[in-house]
């Protein structure tokens, strides 16, 4: 590896917890470019306060797109701060049917990084108005 790539990180986070930060991105950025979000459209991101999801909300976010993050009620101060325009939480009475409704009722895609079927709802979501397709999954 040439020199010049080589930085000091000055940081209280283990190697293996910085090393986790290349896989977590190059995954999160996959999903995305599999289901071709781009500026204007809108994400449902499940996981969000993780790895996976974290890095989604920014690379949506970076993308121009509208982002609600489903997280744990105690995580949704930090998906917000990480960008999300949209916070819910998983363990509300309401659940997933609030991401859905916070956003109009549909989504353009839905990237579910936890699975389970506590997040099914993505297979019923009706179509965008504008769209005859449902919402792209793009589903680990």
């Amino acid at each position: 590896m040439p020199a010049r790539n080589v930085h000091p990180i000055d940081t209280g986070l283990s190697d293996v917890e910085l090393a986790s930060f290349a896989c977590s991105w190059s995954t999160a950025e996959h999903m995305l470019q599999r289901v071709g979000l781009s500026e204007g459209q809108s994400i449902a991101i499940t996981g969000a306060s993780g790895g996976v999801g974290s890095a989604l909300i920014q690379l949506a976010k970076r993308r121009g797109a509208r982002v609600v993050a489903v997280a744990g009620r105690t995580r949704l101060e930090g998906v917000a701060q990480l960008g999300a325009d949209i916070a819910v939480a998983r363990d509300s009475d309401a659940g997933p049917a609030a991401a859905i409704e916070a956003n109009g009722g549909s989504f353009d895609a839905v990237a579910d990084v936890v699975g389970g079927a506590d997040f099914s709802w993505r297979r019923s979501m009706p179509p965008k108005p504008h769209s005859s397709a449902r919402p792209t999954s793009a589903h680990w």
